[in-house]
């Protein structure tokens, strides 16, 4: 019977002994993860870090137009005017 004992009590350790191993690779991948949480963090910030985009020609046609034509018409009817404008405008590269 102490034979038997001594086998349950050698299986038992090595249980414990495997459940000690993936418990230590559990913790590793945790701090592996918490690196991998912080380079994502620092690529969020460095994109927040890029340049605004150059506006478009378009765009910096209606930034100078609006303003004079924003008392004159509705919102709807504006972005009408200034698309008429646009066509026609020396700006326009369609125009070339």
């Amino acid at each position: 019977m102490s034979k038997n004992l001594s086998s349950i009590e050698r299986v038992a350790e090595l249980i414990y002994d495997k459940k000690n191993v993936s418990k230590q690779k559990r913790d590793g991948s945790v701090s592996e993860s918490k690196e991998s949480d912080e380079e994502e963090q620092n690529v969020k910030k460095q994109k927040k870090k890029k340049l605004p985009k150059k506006l478009t020609k378009y765009q910096k046609f209606v930034q100078e137009e609006h303003p004079k034509l924003k008392d004159e018409y509705g919102n709807e009817d504006i972005f009408k005017v200034i698309g008429n404008r646009w066509r026609n405008s020396p700006d326009n590269p369609k125009n070339i």
